[in-house]
């Protein structure tokens, strides 16, 4: 593969090495669902305002 830049090269390698982990340890459905209404909390807790 060839590369913009230095960052490029590193960003692109690190994204490879997440998903080939991601690959070995799969995130179930319910794991999936708790961290996304987790997310939610938070941004709620966060901006308040924006949920009225």
């Amino acid at each position: 593969m060839e590369y913009l830049n230095q960052f490029h090269k590193e960003s692109t390698e690190r994204k490879l090495k997440r998903i080939a982990r991601l690959k070995k340890q799969p995130v179930s459905y319910e794991n999936a669902l708790k961290q996304v209404n987790e997310m939610y909390e938070r941004i709620e807790k966060l901006y308040p305002e924006k949920n009225k």
